[in-house]
């Protein structure tokens, strides 16, 4: 993989890329495995390594993780109910993987050089040869969301796959190009590791699995150390998972060679919803340079804490099973334009309520993480850039002060979420102890709403004034300029930032001078006319991805000197920690 920040054109890619190259799963053909009887293409990742399976009981999400299960572990196969002895012997298991060129042994190089031409070559073809089922097709087109400039060259797109015999085979596609099934399936088997954690965990049976004395070592050592347990056994089925995630965070990253696909079954299933969402973090934490995260989730309060990845949300009717496949960096947006889509072509409505049930647990969650001890205090943001800029300027309040800070994607869902929150807030205000800030930006065209005055739940946006920026209630005044969270950073680190990107903007950047800045509110320290800005807006909407790279690139900048924090972070940091508000 290239650990990123993601952008085009490809020769920002080379500039902007730590050079990390690891293997992943893409996507598995399941036929005549539990509720698979027929081929099924499940798609698992778009380039990302995290992928949430979502959708209601009995669609297969958990069948998907017990398959990966067989596939890597040889656990026991479980054909289709009904399935007779012929429909068993076509049985099989095929993820698809991208692996990196230099992992592939050189007797197998020109071979995988033919398998990834043929497979590439599927992408967003119409009519495959070969394909009467039309499964090269879809597959062709599910490979279209996989950013090909990044993988094409430097990994190979290889398919093996595993039948009820637990023989390799290669379905599906040219059986021609491949002349040593078994072989390519233990070169796989030498690359990956699978851990699937069920809802009700065994961390020592799990970690058996992989053979690895060491981490069996953490298990017993982190179950007495952080646990106070003499033996994992004796830990209950939440107190298991949360080994299980620990032990997963602290050896990963010390681990070469491998990457570790962990499936996680439902891992919600085993705390209080109020605790979920910390779960969750933990999990996300995981992936990372040597692990790619596959979990299925009745809990869709998840999925405002992930900036990448993929959601896949399962529906299944009339006996046959779509998939909704939704790019989490930019999870709204891509929900509007699936439903308009779909709309245009079946002139129905999409028949997913991933939405509706992700405001749902999340207002949930928010309420009971609020009363329950330990308590927690929430940052609630419009966008994933926000959340990066304020991870490190309230880092001691992450750590110490139980903050948690969500973007929800626009003021719009900022103005919802308050408008859900204020009931519960004002019946159950003698028992709710931590605090709720909902802050968003000052728009052209300013999204006004009713607030009330409820203890501890709190509505501010962020407006340039008089030279500085401020804090204010959301319907107060000044109500212009237009001010985003851009406008308000540190001016000289703002500016130092720029520089760095203008190497790869230059028609964008062109104006940004190498002569320091003050280090006031970015908004007045460059101090920029309006055709100027307009070239500002340009860069930023360039892509959907350059606010997250700037944000990083921002914050790497501060870490290496002693730059001022802006005021208002200051008034933030007040409110969660004042006594009386």
């Amino acid at each position: 993989m290239f650990i990123i920040y993601k952008t085009e054109p490809i020769s920002l890619l080379i500039c902007l890329t730590y050079i990390i190259q690891i293997d992943m799963i893409i996507g598995v053909f399941i036929r005549n495995f539990k509720l698979f009887s027929q081929t099924t293409f499940i798609p698992l990742s778009n380039g990302e390594y995290f992928t949430g399976l979502i959708g209601d009981n009995g669609v297969g999400k958990t069948t998907i993780l017990q398959a990966l299960d067989v596939y890597f572990n040889k656990s026991e196969w479980q054909c289709s109910v009904g399935a007779d002895d012929k429909e068993k012997s076509e049985a099989f298991i095929q993820p698809v993987f991208l692996i990196p060129r230099d992992l592939i042994p050189e007797d197998l190089k020109k071979e995988a050089d033919t398998i990834n031409k043929y497979m590439w070559e599927l992408r967003g073809k119409t009519k495959p040869d070969n394909d009467p089922n039309g499964y090269l097709k879809y597959f062709g087109g599910f490979i279209s969301s996989v950013p090909d400039s990044e993988f094409k060259k430097t990994h190979i797109m290889l398919s093996i796959g595993t039948n009820s015999y637990q023989k390799a085979v290669y379905n599906i596609f040219d059986k021609s190009i491949i002349n040593d099934a078994d072989r390519w399936y233990r070169f796989i088997n030498s690359v990956f590791n699978y851990i699937y954690v069920p809802t009700s965990p065994d961390p020592v049976s799990i970690f058996s699995k992989l053979s690895n004395k060491q981490l069996l070592a953490e298990v017993e050592q982190m179950s007495k150390e952080d646990f106070d347990c003499v033996s994992p056994s004796l830990l209950d089925t939440s107190e298991r998972l949360l080994l299980t995630v620990a032990v997963l965070n602290r050896s990963l990253p010390q681990s070469t060679g491998h990457l570790c696909i962990a499936g996680f079954d439902e891992p919600e299933s085993a705390l209080q919803i109020s605790s979920c969402y910390d779960l969750f973090e933990r999990i996300y934490k995981i992936v990372g340079i040597n692990s790619q995260v596959i979990l299925t989730s009745h809990w869709y309060g998840f999925i405002p804490l992930l900036t990448q990845g993929l959601l896949v949300n399962i529906l299944r009717q009339n006996k046959k099973t779509k998939f909704f496949r939704f790019d989490i960096s930019r999870f709204r947006e891509d929900i509007k334009i699936r439903k308009r889509i779909f709309k245009e072509k079946y002139h129905e409505e999409l028949p997913v309520d991933v939405e509706l049930k992700t405001v749902n647990d999340f207002i949930q969650t928010v309420i009971g993480s609020v009363i329950n001890e330990p308590y927690y205090n929430w940052l609630i943001c419009e966008g994933s850039s926000e959340k990066i800029y304020f991870n490190y300027y309230f880092e001691d309040l992450i750590r110490d002060g139980n903050l948690r800070i969500v973007p929800v994607g626009g003021v719009r869902e900022v103005k919802k979420i308050y408008t859900y929150l204020t009931t519960p807030f004002s019946d159950l205000r003698d028992y709710i102890k931590g605090r709720v800030l909902l802050l968003s930006d000052t728009d052209t065209q300013l999204l006004e709403f009713e607030t009330h005055n409820i203890p501890n739940l709190y509505c501010y946006r962020l407006v340039n004034h008089h030279g500085k920026s401020e804090l204010v209630h959301i319907k107060a005044n000044p109500k212009s300029p237009a001010t985003e969270i851009e406008d308000v950073l540190n001016g000289l680190v703002f500016h130092k930032a720029l520089l760095y990107f203008k190497k790869f903007y230059p028609d964008h950047l062109d104006f940004v001078s190498d002569e320091d800045t003050p280090q006031s509110a970015s908004y007045y320290s460059l101090d920029l006319p309006p055709s100027h800005k307009d070239k500002l807006t340009a860069f930023f909407d360039h892509h959907h991805s350059i606010k997250t790279q700037f944000a990083y690139k921002y914050i790497e900048i501060c870490k290496s000197g002693n730059y001022e924090t802006p005021e208002w972070i200051n008034n933030i940091k007040d409110i969660f920690t004042k006594e009386d508000n």
